[in-house]
């Protein structure tokens, strides 16, 4: 057999800034086992111009052609679900597109979650920005959790207090921007499937949840799940603004399994397999409650140093090795840290960028501290309001520092470091 047949081929589709970031660190370890096959743009850069229905089509022919073994992405969109679709007409292994979508659409994974998981369901209700009559007959109470069918990064999330609050917010150029130009890619694929009766032109509300937020990411190989870990998901205080990923959690065992519990139910229910996921939950002591805040059908590229870093296995190893239709290798070997975080730096003001370190400067931090990634999202001259993707509707995240260490106390001196040395500076706009 040739050499470059030696090793099973992956196609990773739509190489997104998480990928790149990863995988420069990683390429040696995955190299040893698999041969990555970069296809397509980084569709995450603009995904309203993206046109998914003549993307597919190359790409079957294209990977076809060059005898791919697996389809993968870490992207969140539309990344998972293109490879989902792309794996399936190869007749790889892979998930069910239509369990992918289910997944990603925010009313139909509810909807199949007050079924599979009803105590674990907030309260919820599909809102067509339109309809005033509906708007005025919602089953939930004020104030709630109002958020389109499909976002990311918490883009056009919030809480609305009173209906005037929810028709003001209703009639945001800029929501109303995402709700047709950003969703186009999701709804040429969704049209595809004859199960989904509501497009991705809708928002959801939902009740309010209150407690500690954590991230479970596993995986589903022929029906059984798996935990590769799970991260405390900390916020700024006062705030809905994420402040710091800290890997391992300091839940309890019960909780952990107890999350469990729902994982295998809420996969199960929507019908995903032979994939990564991760699922946001909302953790209540006092009440004794665990709810689902959403579930994500693909891997956390922001999170792979940090289970590298403490489980000794990256989870693109991991990713490859399900899109195989391979029992990936989970359990954990000893390495040098016992916990790792991410930090996304944040500013809840606009601001102008008067200075952003360059890729030299970058690597020369990396090499001085302890860094195992760091991802800047602006350049000099840029304002923090001119990069929509950045922000959460309350704060612009302009950094990103992953760092690993022997103990959660050393976490946030050694973020603070590398920022301190990467040179950022910027100023509140006049």
């Amino acid at each position: 057999m040739p050499e470059r047949f030696s090793r099973p081929r992956v196609a990773l589709i739509c190489p997104s800034n998480w990928d790149r970031l990863q995988l420069s660190r990683a390429r040696e370890r995955l190299a040893a086992r698999f041969v990555l096959v970069p296809y397509g743009p980084d569709a995450e850069a603009n995904p309203a111009t993206f046109d998914a229905e003549s993307f597919v089509a190359r790409a079957v022919a294209d990977l076809a052609r060059w005898h791919v073994d697996a389809v993968v992405s870490s992207s969140d969109y539309p990344g998972c679900i293109l490879a989902a679709v792309i794996a399936e007409q190869l007749g790889l292994p892979g998930a069910d597109p239509e369990a992918v979508l289910r997944a990603s659409h925010k009313f139909y994974a509810r909807q199949s979650m007050a079924c599979s998981v009803p105590e674990a369901n907030p309260r919820f209700a599909l809102l067509r920005p339109d309809d005033q009559e509906g708007l005025r007959n919602l089953p939930l109470r004020f104030p709630f959790f109002v958020k389109p069918v499909k976002s990311w990064f918490s883009q056009y999330a919030r809480t609305v207090d009173s209906a005037d609050d929810l028709t003001a917010f209703l009639a945001t150029p800029g929501l109303r921007g995402h709700l047709t130009n950003f969703v186009r890619p999701f709804n040429q694929l969704l049209g595809h499937y004859r199960s989904f009766d509501h497009d991705a032109s809708f928002l959801i509300g939902e009740e309010l949840l209150l407690g500690r937020q954590v991230t479970l990411e596993g995986c589903v190989l022929d029906g059984s799940v798996e935990v590769i870990g799970i991260v405390d998901s900390i916020m700024y205080r006062g705030t809905s603004s994420f402040e710091r990923f800290v890997y391992p959690s300091t839940v309890q065992r019960g909780t952990a399994m107890a999350m469990k519990s729902i994982a295998e139910r809420v996969v199960g229910g929507l019908g995903l397999n032979w994939s990564m996921f991760n699922i946001e939950f909302i953790d209540d002591p006092d009440a004794g409650s665990i709810h689902v805040v959403e579930i994500n059908p693909r891997m956390c590229g922001q999170f792979a140093d940090l289970m590298e870093a403490v489980n000794g296995i990256n989870t693109y190893e991991i990713l490859c090795d399900v899109a195989l239709g391979r029992t990936p290798n989970i359990s954990r070997f000893p390495t040098h840290f016992a916990t790792a975080a991410s930090f996304p730096r944040r500013r809840f003001t606009d601001g102008m960028v008067v200075s952003m370190p360059g890729p030299r400067r970058i690597a020369r931090v990396k090499q001085e501290t302890a860094a195992s990634l760091v991802a800047v999202y602006y350049q000099a001259g840029q304002k923090l309001s001119a990069v929509q993707k950045h922000f959460d509707g309350a704060s612009y995240r302009y950094l990103t520092i992953n760092v690993a260490a022997a103990g959660p106390g050393d976490l946030e001196p050694q973020a603070d470091d590398v920022e301190r040395l990467l040179g950022i500076e910027i100023i509140d706009c006049l």
